[in-house]
């Protein structure tokens, strides 16, 4: 709550601060890539609508952007955490308003694909695709033209949603190290409750 800059840009003008956003996180993958190109890679999308194809930058750590820590660069992760938080707000007021969200949602997704460089902001589709499977049939489709995503869609489902051993050996590993209230940073409730490929 002490740095506000980035939720004040998207509450105060939505759009400025989604592009602003979709800029910054494309320089630093940008530049990550470039130093960093055995860690890397680059998939492809098929785009159903306009029957193209989108290259994007690529790794599994992208995929765990804004729902899960230290598996992306705490910065970037909060930035992707924090619209998709916003952008699924303000679907559900529309809905709970009787207001028509379907292209501000079809915007959303136009975006994306036409200004991004990487795949880190584009679970926002895949949320918002699920989360409103019923207004919004067919919305994350594109996603799935990828088995690279598709895979790490899964991991991450795994991940986010681990039995009972694991949730107790994490528990006891941080009693162990004299934090066993450690605040996660994404609240359980932001953990993804569906695959992909449903």
């Amino acid at each position: 709550d002490d740095y506000r800059f980035f939720p004040n840009l998207i509450e105060q003008n939505f759009w400025k601060g989604f592009y602003w956003a979709i800029r910054f996180i494309n320089k630093s993958i940008s530049r990550f890539a470039a130093n960093n190109s055995s860690q890397i890679k680059e998939v492809t999308l098929l785009l159903l609508d306009k029957n193209e194809e989108k290259i994007l930058f690529a790794n599994c750590n992208m995929w765990f952007a804004g729902v899960d820590e230290y598996q992306f660069p705490a910065l970037l992760s909060d930035i992707v955490y924090l619209l998709r938080i916003e952008i699924i707000r303000i679907i559900n007021s529309g809905i709970h308003c009787n207001i028509d969200i379907t292209e501000f949602a079809n915007s959303i997704k136009t975006t994306i694909f036409q200004k991004t460089n990487n795949i880190s902001i584009l679970p926002i589709i895949e949320d918002i695709g699920c989360q409103f499977e019923k207004e919004l049939h067919g919305y994350a489709l594109d996603l799935a033209t990828c088995m690279d995503i598709i895979f790490w869609d899964i991991q991450r489902f795994s991940r986010l949603n681990p039995n009972t051993i694991s949730q107790k050996l994490e528990k006891q590993i941080l009693q162990i190290m004299g934090i066993p209230n450690l605040k996660q940073r994404f609240p359980k409730n932001a953990s993804i409750n569906y695959f992909l490929r449903d």
